[in-house]
């Protein structure tokens, strides 16, 4: 091994430690104006001091972007327990903010690969999906199955005369291309 005596004493730790699972829970409707990405500390320290018997693990974040946000009033937020219990009485009974309940929903989390059947899109599915529907061949707003060619009447399918345009880079390819 190279340059064993430099990295030795650069490790940080002497024990492994097994990880415990989060149980993360979204909550909406919080005000975009009053919680910043710089206070949303100040909103883990309210969800423990006005819910009794919560505590919150980790650091709260903002389920939407920030220039998105600036259009919203309000937004969702994605926060964790330690553990399964608190997140479903946190879901069965609401959390209180700013002196009223606000919505709590089990987090949904999905993979950036994956693609929505709906709009063809990354990072959702198609059960959660709010934009509009877009052919994953033509990149046309219809079902991929109401899809007819003009020339030959092709229907719900690709044909000799379907030119690819992808949804997502306007490449010609199809949306679920692997390039």
């Amino acid at each position: 091994l190279e340059n064993q005596e430099i990295w030795e004493s650069v490790t940080y730790f002497n024990a492994a430690l097994p990880i415990q699972p989060w149980y993360k829970v979204a909550i909406h409707n919080i005000p975009t104006s009053f919680y910043t990405n710089e206070s949303l500390a100040t909103l883990k320290s309210e969800i423990s001091t006005f819910n009794k018997g919560f505590e919150i693990v980790g650091n709260p974040y903002w389920l939407t972007k920030e220039d998105r946000r600036r259009e919203q009033q309000t937004g969702s937020v994605c926060i964790a327990f330690a553990t399964e219990q608190e997140a479903q009485r946190a879901i069965h009974n609401k959390l209180y903010l700013l002196g009223i309940s606000v919505k709590v929903e089990k987090m949904h989390s999905t993979p950036a690969s994956t693609q929505c059947q709906n709009c063809q899109c990354f990072g959702h599915t198609e059960e959660r999906c709010s934009n509009g529907i877009a052919y994953k061949i033509c990149a046309e707003p219809h079902l991929t199955r109401l899809h007819r060619c003009n020339t030959c009447s092709t229907k719900g399918r690709t044909c000799l005369h379907t030119v690819p345009v992808c949804v997502n880079c306007k490449g010609a390819h199809t949306a679920d291309n692997r390039l």
